[in-house]
């Protein structure tokens, strides 16, 4: 995605991007990118995005990958200070070896093969593939989403240690004006305490995908479920685990150290999951989510 003159915002904070103001003008603002350094300097900066193979000797160097999101370059330090301060969120990386066979004599950092992959219906499951019971927002993975993409996923988490586990599928919630979870009064779903995707089930596993301006509209993802992104929210992937929204009450106003952030810490478990590439048949006339 080229990167033209336009206005990103970020609580309240507006930023007017030009290409050329880039430290890499080719790709996309605040993406990730990367550079690998050593005592003489550094090498030009590279795309890493949903994933790149670095090749440090066709580079033209060896020694430390450094990364960085793609920001302004040093003559509009102010502006990338700006960003900083007012923007939330983040980046997971992940880096493995690759054999000396992979570079052959392509250039020194090129995208992944998840593309082609996918494309071929192959399977990606990686390590980093994971959503903890503890996760307090959508965690973001910067996977290709240009055509059908299966996710199947497998695990348990718990609301505390002593309670019953859920798969991704979750807990059906009975009764939405007022329910509570197996075993315990002190989990429940009410007016005062609603779940953050209603008609889903209590901790199943959810996504949604996102363009650079917005994103769709939350999905049950479940054990499995196929993903058809429209052109426009082909970014990234986010998932979550569905759980009840705190109250905002006077003591969520005044205390620093919130219930939820209790709740948070009782939770144990994890799901993981794949990604596999599917027919695009299976999109039919689907244009923002999933099927």
């Amino acid at each position: 995605m080229a990167v033209g003159p336009s206005v990103i915002g970020a609580s309240g904070f507006h930023a007017i991007v030009r290409q050329e103001d880039l430290v890499l003008p080719a790709a996309p603002y605040l993406s990730v990118i990367g550079r690998v350094c050593a005592d003489d300097g550094c090498s030009k900066p590279f795309a890493i995005g949903a994933g790149t193979l670095v090749c440090p000797s066709q580079i033209g160097t060896t020694g430390a990958l450094e990364l960085w999101t793609n920001n302004f370059r040093g003559t509009r330090v102010a502006e990338s200070r700006s960003v900083y301060s007012q923007a939330s969120g983040g980046f997971y990386v992940y880096a493995s070896p690759a054999g000396a066979e992979a570079c052959g004599s392509d250039a020194g950092a090129r995208t992944s093969g998840d593309v082609a992959a996918l494309a071929e219906g192959a399977t990606l499951a990686r390590p980093e593939f994971v959503v903890s019971s503890r996760q307090g927002a959508w965690k973001p993975f910067f996977v290709p989403l240009g055509g059908a993409v299966r996710i199947q996923a497998t695990g348990q988490v718990r609301p505390s240690g002593n309670l019953r586990a859920t798969g991704p599928e979750g807990l059906a919630v009975t009764d939405p004006a007022w329910w509570s979870y197996p075993g315990t009064s002190a989990i429940v779903v009410d007016a005062s305490h609603p779940l953050y995707v209603p008609d889903v089930p209590y901790q199943s596993l959810i996504g949604r995908v996102c363009g650079a301006a917005r994103c769709g509209a939350p999905f049950l993802v479940g054990r499995e479920r196929t993903v058809c992104a429209a052109e426009d929210l082909q970014d990234r992937l986010e998932v979550w685990i569905n759980n009840t929204v705190a109250p905002k009450g006077l003591i969520e106003q005044t205390m620093p150290l919130t219930l939820q952030v209790f709740d948070l810490q009782a939770r144990t478990g994890e799901y993981r999951f794949s990604l596999t590439g599917a027919s695009r048949a299976a999109c039919g006339n689907a244009a923002a989510g999933s099927r």
